[in-house]
């Protein structure tokens, strides 16, 4: 196997303190040391933190130097023997996925699996240290997130937490197993500071990265080890979804538009009706060189905005809402009354085909658009977010939002008139399709990759 030489860009390292003396322990902290659960110099780091990363390249985890958030950390790993047996398991090299078992978490939801954050083991300690990339998981306030850093177990003690280790080199001859682990280390380490991506693989190669990137990468890139990763379409869905809106509206900068765009979409709480709509009327529009001519005037954008605000709330569509009623109502009855019933059932889909364009076109010039303006407006905003608008609606509000419900039923209707009607509707886009996407390496693709693992923690129900 060929490991990838990568060079080593100069850094200096904090400088070593002054020796210092050690400052008293409890029997509770001695105890601590003992699990390997503290670090050796656990007294001396309580007299003087900045020996906890002396010698080291930063940024640091808010507990990797201080000697509360350390025993704090200690004592929540020690009360959970599963924790303390990933403790004693970690080896340099190990990549460690967890979840937290909340299907409400953003990645989970973006990423169709169960596992959240990626983590690589640089050091067994004791105890265990680490290199991630930190953005959507880290925590809100903390200045070390947002970027790659050296983080402990002690960041991550949570008792509710599963844990995944894994150890994609296991299977080399030993002299090779310990050469790619050290590259791999010393890739993270190379990477240190630099910003998480946001537009989760849109950056360009090597200047931002998020999780399950930087562990992926380590490995790919930096030791030349291939993984066999275990994709699924419909855990791509979402970020295939964001993908395919970008290919439509041809952004100036797409890492930047992604970035921003996964942002709002992962903000918690929720983002309002209001920010969503100003996002895409004053961050996005002007912004891709397929929407860049739909209102360019303020006052332009304010009637924009008024549409937009309407159709998201599901106030904007109410001949398509009675005439889809209508529809239904005729599907159901046209297998009792057989041909007829047929050319009734279809001549309704036709009716609310209708009534939707005509919907759309009295928001518009109810907002004071020109009819010529909300032609094209409708056609290049319909192209680029219509085909995803139900998933992305779904991944942010839920599948029962009513924005949700709405976008999965205009997509029906469009669909039907594209397939029965194709000379007057084969312009209309289709509901977007599941695909693998190549460039999106999620923590789940990894858990799932093949590579020898151990499981820790494992909440019932989990997998």
């Amino acid at each position: 196997m060929q490991v990838q030489a990568v060079t080593q860009r100069p850094r200096l390292p904090n400088a070593p303190p002054a020796p210092a003396a050690g400052a008293p322990l409890s029997a509770e902290e001695a105890k601590l040391i003992g699990m390997r659960l503290l670090p050796a110099n656990y007294a001396q780091i309580k007299a003087n933190p900045a020996l906890a990363t002396a010698g080291q390249v930063g940024p640091f985890s808010p507990g990797a130097s201080d000697p509360a958030k350390m025993l704090e950390g200690a004592r929540a790993i020690a009360a959970n023997p599963e924790l303390v047996r990933l403790c004693r398991d970690l080896r340099k090299g190990d990549v460690v996925v967890l979840s937290i078992n909340d299907p409400n978490d953003p990645v989970v939801k973006a990423t169709g699996g169960p596992y959240d954050h990626t983590l690589i083991c640089t050091s067994e300690g004791p105890p265990p240290a680490f290199i991630e990339a930190i953005g959507i998981t880290g925590i809100q306030g903390d200045p070390s997130v947002d970027r790659v850093r050296r983080s402990t177990l002690a960041d991550y003690g949570w008792a509710k937490a599963t844990f995944r280790r894994m150890s994609p080199a296991a299977n080399l001859p030993p002299a090779e197993r310990e050469r790619a682990i050290a590259a791999a280390i010393r890739y993270c380490e190379q990477q240190l500071g630099k910003p998480y991506d946001y537009s989760f693989g849109w950056a360009k190669p090597g200047s931002a990265y998020y999780c399950s990137s930087l562990a992926y990468e380590a490995y790919q890139v930096g030791a030349g080890l291939p993984w066999k990763l275990s994709k699924s379409a419909e855990r791509d869905s979402v970020i295939r979804a964001l993908d395919t809106m970008m290919d439509a509206l041809e952004p100036d900068d797409r890492a930047r538009l992604m970035s921003d765009a996964s942002h709002l979409l992962t903000q918690w709480p929720r983002p309002t009706t209001e920010e969503l709509v100003t996002f895409v009327v004053e961050r996005v529009l002007p912004a891709c060189g397929a929407t860049r001519d739909i209102a360019t005037t303020p006052e332009a954008r304010k009637q924009l905005a008024v549409v937009l605000a309407r159709l998201t709330s599901g106030e904007g569509l109410p001949m398509y809402e009675g005439a889809m009623r209508a529809a239904r109502q005729a599907d159901q009855a046209s297998g009792l009354f057989g041909l007829v019933g047929l050319a009734f059932s279809w001549s309704c889909h036709a009716v609310a085909g209708g009534a939707l364009v005509a919907d759309l076109f009295a928001d518009f010039l109810g907002a004071g658009a020109d009819p010529l303006e909300a032609t094209g407006a409708l056609a290049k905003l319909a192209w680029a977010f219509l085909p995803f608008a139900e998933a992305v609606s779904a991944f942010v509000y839920g599948k029962d939002a009513g924005m949700t419900k709405a976008a999965g039923g205009v997509l029906d209707t469009t669909g039907w008139l594209k397939d029965n009607v194709p000379w007057v509707f084969g312009w209309l886009p289709s509901r977007g399709t599941t695909e693998i996407s190549q460039r999106f390496v999620s923590p789940t693709d990894l858990a799932w990759a093949d590579a020898p693992y151990q499981d820790y923690n494992v909440t019932p129900g989990a997998k």
